[in-house]
C-alpha cells in the first residue's frame, strides 16, 4: 500500500535580523500507520519536498532539496531526536549556527 501524503501549508521562519537563512516549514498530513522509513521514503519523492529556493520558475532538475541532491538523501540519512530537542534547534538556531554572509553561496 502506498503512503499518501497531502500538502497542507507552508510557512517561512526567518532565523533573525542579519541572517540570510530561514527554515521553510512544509506541513503535510497522512493517515499512514507504517514505519518511519516508509513515511520518509514517501516524503523524499513528494513534489513539495523538491525545491531549489531560487525563486519563481526555478528549474526543478536535477532533483534537489535546497542545496542537497535528492539522490544522496535516504530514509537512513535522518536521525530521530526528541521533539523538545528539535524545537530547541528551531527556536534558538544561534546556539548551533552562525549567520551566513550575504555573499555566501549555498551551493
Amino acid at each position: 500500500m502506498a503512503v499518501a501524503l497531502e500538502w497542507k501549508d507552508t510557512s517561512l521562519l526567518h532565523l533573525g535580523p542579519g541572517w540570510y537563512q530561514w527554515i521553510d516549514v512544509r506541513r503535510l498530513s497522512t493517515t499512514w500507520a507504517g514505519t518511519d522509513a516508509e513515511l520518509l521514503d514517501a516524503l523524499l519523492v513528494h513534489p513539495t519536498y523538491r525545491d531549489l529556493h531560487l525563486g519563481p520558475g526555478d528549474d526543478r532538475s536535477p532533483a534537489v532539496h535546497g542545496p542537497y541532491r535528492l539522490e544522496c538523501i535516504t530514509a537512513d540519512s535522518f536521525t530521530a531526536i526528541p521533539a523538545a530537542d528539535a524545537l530547541s534547534l528551531v527556536s534558538d538556531p544561534a546556539t548551533t549556527r552562525t549567520p551566513a554572509s550575504s555573499s555566501a553561496s549555498h551551493r
